[in-house]
């Protein structure tokens, strides 16, 4: 009964007639906010134009007229202020909200983890939406070693490429032909430094490796992501490699 109320309170804030595929989105999400849980997770993943940020903005704008807490959390503050116009919500960055600055100054070891006051709230991340910030300048592409190898071939034509058309590929052609692609980044961080939009490719990268993992549980692909994620250990192997070749 409730279930059902809550679903119906979704669909009305929900400014299309609901596709078969997000009915099931809409059911899913019902049951997931009425779990008895306390720590649980709902991933809401799909291609570009599927309806997720409506889905969002449709669920936020139900919370808020039953009067249920919501914080909405994105990588960057170009991604937040989009994320707060299509969901008619606040919207800040997720390092806003985990981290706080115990002084002034440039130092990273002045950020500490924040105490979390919320209680009985909704935290919803968008972690993908800054992929569309990308300004196709092509600067990503310049920098990637990984691309200067092995070439554009690799990426296909349907897609752009370098360290952005990894991503871009995930979400527009195929979650398994980007499995392939991903495989070929160093995690070097070049692209980011480079990047005109500000876009956090490589850390966005990391975390499609690691929701491939952990859904395709493999012991030789968990090792890869463990050294992929410690630069210390990834650079050993890298220059033990080269000794070897050499």
């Amino acid at each position: 009964m409730i279930n059902n109320y809550l679903e119906r309170q979704i669909k009305e804030n929900f400014p299309y007639q609901p596709t078969p595929e997000q009915e099931i989105a809409v059911k899913s999400l019902s049951e997931f906010l009425l779990s008895p849980r306390s720590e649980v997770v709902f991933m809401l993943r799909g291609y570009a134009g599927t309806g997720k940020t409506s889905l969002v903005g449709a669920l936020v704008r139900t919370l808020d007229k039953l009067q249920q807490k919501s914080v909405l959390l994105a990588p960057t503050g170009r991604a937040a202020k989009v994320f707060s116009a299509y969901a008619g919500h606040p919207a800040f960055t997720i390092h806003k909200k985990i981290y706080r600055q115990q002084s002034f100054s440039n130092e990273l070891s002045n950020f500490s983890v924040n105490d979390n006051l919320t209680t009985h709230t909704l935290y919803i991340v968008d972690e993908f939406r800054q992929i569309f910030d990308c300004i196709r300048c092509g600067a990503c592409l310049d920098v990637c070693p990984a691309f200067a190898l092995v070439g554009g071939h690799v990426y296909g034509s349907k897609v752009y490429t370098g360290g952005i058309g990894t991503l871009l590929t995930h979400f527009l052609v195929s979650e398994e032909r980007a499995e392939q692609i991903q495989r070929i980044c160093l995690q070097c961080g070049r692209c980011k430094e480079v990047c005109g939009g500000g876009l956090q490719i490589p850390e966005m990268i990391m975390k499609l490796r690691e929701k491939s993992v952990e859904e395709h549980p493999n012991a030789i692909k968990k090792f890869a992501l463990d050294a992929v994620s410690d630069r210390k250990l990834f650079h050993s192997m890298l220059r033990i490699a080269s000794v070897a070749q050499g």
